[in-house]
């Protein structure tokens, strides 16, 4: 029902030939991707190539979706039989995968998000935004 891939942590140049922007960017486990600021080459074993369309960057199927602002984020939840974008913001894919997915799935009365949970799921939120979800951007545009 959800397919997953995966970018890779080095990001690149999204368009090359129309602006500078960096972004994230797909790629194989085999390739070795160059850090567009100089600092070497890396290799990562989990990478998960688009499927679907043959998109190298995020920022492609953002274009395809018709949103062209800028925030090319991850993690995005495609609807690929609409060829749009149905969110990218971790909180609410969640949300989504407890509700709005149920007629598919296997254990349709599992809940992912007991009421008794939600104030302290709300914190754990918080505390993963900061330090682990910004925290990737915050390394992605570090000087040193």
């Amino acid at each position: 029902m959800v397919g997953l891939s995966v970018v890779h942590p080095t990001w690149k140049l999204s368009k090359p030939e129309k602006d500078e922007h960096i972004g994230w960017a797909f790629g194989d486990s085999k390739t070795p991707v160059s850090n567009p600021n100089g600092f070497g080459n890396n290799q990562v074993s989990d990478i998960v190539p688009e499927p679907f369309y043959g998109a190298k960057t995020i920022r492609e199927l953002y274009d395809l979706a018709g949103d062209t602002a800028g925030a090319y984020s991850v993690p995005l939840l495609w609807d690929k039989k609409e060829k749009t974008i149905v969110s990218n913001e971790s909180a609410d894919i969640v949300q989504m995968f407890n509700s709005e997915l149920n007629e598919f799935a296997k254990n349709k009365t599992l809940d992912l998000a007991p009421t008794r949970l939600h104030k302290a799921m709300a914190d754990v939120d918080g505390w993963i935004y900061d330090n682990i979800n910004n925290g990737v951007y915050r390394c992605g545009f570090a000087n040193t």
